[in-house]
C-alpha cells in the first residue's frame, strides 16, 4: 500500500542523564568506543495518511551498539481515529523482518589494507560499492525508504592474501547482487611497494530488471516479470599503493569492465590523501559504445526498468575523467567531499556529488548531514537545480537540547517510478527526537 506522508502534528521531548553516543544516523552507526555499550533512539509522533485513512502515527528507532555489533530497528505503529491499530505492516513475515533497519558487524574496509578482516551487514544500506567502483558504486537499496523498504546484505571478508566483497540488494528476492573476489599474490613478501599489489574480479548481476518491489505491508511475489532481460557487467582491476607517507599516499589502480551485450570501459587512477587531512581521487576512461561507468549506482532503483535499454543511445566511443576532493578536519569532525565526473565533448553529461559532516563535538549544539547529486548537468544553473530524475537531496539536521536529548530534522527529495515506469517525486520528511543512555 502506498503511503503519504501529510505532516507532523508534534514532538515528544523527554530527557535522559546519560551521555549521548552522537552518531549522523542511524543505519550508519559507529561502533562504540573501546567496547562500551552505546545506545541512542529516535521517537517520533505524527500524522499520515493512508489509502485515504488518516492515522496517528509513532515510529521508534533505537539502535544499539557494543563493540563492533551493532543493530537498528524501525518500529512504526499505526492507529485510527477510534484507536484500532494498523496490523497491515505486521501481518506478514516479509513486513515485521522490514522493521530491521540493520545489523551490523566490524566496518565496510578500506581497499587496501582492510579495517575489519570481516564485515557483515544485513538490512538498509545506502553505500553498496565494490573495489574501486566502477561497476558498483554507492548503490542504495533505500532510495525510496521509508515507503519502501528492501533488506540488502553486505558480506566482505580480508584474509590478506585473498579476500571477497559482495553484496544482495535484497534478501527476500535475490535479484540485483554482486562480487568481487581478490588476491595479494606477494602479501608479506617483506618487497616495497609490491607487497601491496592486488588483484581483483567483480561480477554484479540484475537478474529482474523489470520487477516492481512492493512496499512493506505487501507479501511480496517472487515470479520475475516476464518482460525482464537479465543482465550482468563483468569486471577485473589491478591496484598498488606507490606512496605512504605523512606528506602524501597514493594508490593507482586500472579497472577493464564490461556490460553484458552492450559496450566496456578502460580505466586508470589514482586516490590517496594530501597531508592526512585533504583526500582526492582522478579518474581517466576510455568508453566504448553502448558503456557507462558505475552501471548499480545511486540511481540505479530508479532507473532500472529502462537503464539497458539507454545504453543503445550511446553509438560511439568516448573518453571521461572523474575528480574529486574536499577536505577532513578536526579529527574528521567536519568532512567534506564534492565530486564531479564528465565525458570529454557531450557523450554524457556532468555528475555531481557535493557531502558535509559536521559532528555535534565540533559545534556541541548541532550536528549537521547533507547529500547532494545531480546526474546530467547541462549548465552551470543546474547544479543547484532540482529535476526528480536527476537529483538526489539527503538532509539531517539535529539539535541538542541537552546532552542527552536531541531534536531531528530528516528531508529526503529524490524520485521512483510508478506502476507504469514513468518517474515521479519522492519526499519524506521528518521531525523525531533522538535520545541515548
Amino acid at each position: 500500500m502506498k503511503m503519504k506522508s501529510c505532516g507532523i502534528i508534534t514532538f515528544v521531548v523527554l530527557a535522559l542523564t546519560y551521555p549521548l553516543n552522537a552518531q549522523a544516523t542511524n543505519d550508519t552507526a559507529p561502533a562504540s568506543s573501546e567496547g562500551a555499550p552505546a545506545f541512542t533512539t529516535g521517537l517520533q509522533f505524527g500524522s499520515m495518511m493512508i489509502n485515504g485513512t488518516n492515522y496517528n502515527s509513532i515510529r521508534l528507532q533505537p539502535d544499539f551498539s557494543i563493540g563492533k555489533f551493532g543493530v537498528g530497528l524501525d518500529l512504526n505503529f499505526e492507529f485510527d481515529a477510534t484507536g484500532n491499530f494498523r496490523t497491515q505492516e505486521w501481518s506478514t513475515w516479509q513486513s515485521i523482518l522490514s522493521k530491521i533497519l540493520y545489523i551490523r558487524w566490524g566496518q565496510k574496509a578500506a581497499l587496501n589494507p582492510a579495517t575489519d578482516p570481516v564485515f557483515v551487514k544485513i538490512g538498509s544500506i545506502a553505500d553498496f560499492t565494490l573495489g574501486h567502483g566502477l561497476a558498483v558504486y554507492r548503490y542504495s537499496n533505500m532510495l525510496n525508504y521509508p515507503d519502501i523498504k528492501k533488506m540488502g546484505l553486505a558480506f566482505d571478508m580480508d584474509l590478506g592474501y585473498v579476500g571477497f566483497e559482495s553484496f544482495v540488494g535484497n534478501i527476500f528476492d535475490w535479484d540485483l547482487m554482486g562480487m568481487r573476489v581478490f588476491g595479494r599474490p606477494l602479501y608479506n613478501s617483506g618487497i616495497p611497494m609490491l607487497d601491496t599489489l592486488m588483484i581483483g574480479a567483480t561480477w554484479s548481476a540484475d537478474l529482474d530488471p523489470k520487477d516492481p518491489v512492493p512496499p512493506a505491508s505487501t507479501p511480496y511475489d517472487f515470479t520475475d516479470s516476464p518482460l525482464s532481460v537479465p543482465l550482468s557487467v563483468y569486471g577485473f582491476d589491478a591496484s598498488l599503493i606507490v606512496l605512504a607517507n605523512p606528506v602524501i599516499d597514493m594508490l593507482t589502480y586500472v579497472d577493464f569492465v564490461g556490460i553484458s551485450g552492450k559496450g566496456t570501459g578502460e580505466f586508470l587512477g589514482v586516490i590517496g590523501k594530501v597531508i592526512s587531512f585533504i583526500p582526492y581521487r582522478f579518474e581517466l576512461r576510455i568508453l566504448q559504445p553502448k558503456f557507462v561507468p558505475n552501471y548499480f549506482d545511486t540511481f540505479y532503483d530508479g532507473e532500472r526498468a529502462n537503464k539497458y535499454a539507454m545504453l543503445d543511445t550511446i553509438t560511439n566511443g568516448y573518453g571521461g575523467w572523474l575528480f574529486s576532493s574536499g577536505v577532513s578536519l578536526f579529527e574528521d569532525k567536519l568532512v567534506l567531499t564534492l565530486q564531479i565526473e564528465d565525458s570529454f565533448g557531450d557523450t554524457t553529461k556532468p555528475i555531481l556529488t557535493a557531502q558535509l559532516l559536521v559532528k555535534k563535538e565540533l559545534l556541541q549544539k548541532f550536528a549537521f548531514k547533507f547529500a547532494w547529486i545531480r546526474q546530467n548537468i547541462e549548465k552551470f544553473g543546474d547544479i543547484f537545480s532540482y529535476v526528480s530524475v536527476d537529483s538526489i537531496l539527503l538532509t539531517d539536521i539535529e539539535y541538542y537540547v541537552t546532552d542527552t536529548l536531541a531534536i531531528v530534522l530528516n528531508y529526503k527529495r529524490t524520485f521512483k517510478l510508478d506502476a507504469n515506469g514513468v518517474p515521479q517525486e519522492f519526499v519524506s520528511t521528518a521531525i523525531s527526537t533522538k535520545m541515548a543512555f
